[in-house]
């Protein structure tokens, strides 16, 4: 049995840790979508609170990765982490992911409903399930995930 863990703050430090542990994954290009994608999520939404509509009108901006690097420096922000920890047996993979969000309505977002098909953004707990994990656990709050890749 294989555990690993970390905590991180910015989209940086999340590409790196989503190439770290997609790399322990069966099908390390797959996972890593959908690892990035969720860890992505934890920052942007979960911890620095920039919701669906924001994101939208940022980018129609072109003031997202600012906006970004601005609530990471403000107070209200700046302290707060994800955690994430990997642990592998001979069976499968398991990612816990949690941010220090209030959470959010994961139901909505995991059946499809939320994504408009022309924005460039809303897709990631879709392709996160169909493309990297054989499950997806959230909490009730919607602040925490078990990512699930079975390995046999």
């Amino acid at each position: 049995e294989l555990i690993v863990t970390y905590e991180f703050k910015t989209l940086e430090e999340a590409r790196i840790i989503a190439g770290y542990f997609a790399a322990l994954c069966p099908n390390p290009v797959l996972a890593a979508i959908g690892i990035a994608e969720l860890l992505f999520n934890a920052v942007e939404h979960g911890n620095l609170n920039i919701s669906y509509k924001d994101k939208t009108e940022l980018q129609k901006n072109n003031s997202w990765m600012e906006e970004i690097n601005s609530r990471l420096s403000m107070s209200e922000y700046s302290s707060k982490k994800v955690f994430v920890k990997l642990k592998r047996t001979k069976k499968q993979v398991s990612i816990f992911i949690t941010d220090e969000g209030c959470g959010f309505n994961w139901r909505d977002y995991s059946a499809g409903i939320r994504c408009e098909k022309t924005e460039k953004h809303g897709r990631g707990i879709i392709m996160a399930k169909s493309l990297s994990f054989n499950e997806l656990i959230y909490n009730d709050t919607g602040n925490s995930v078990e990512c699930i890749i079975n390995i046999c």
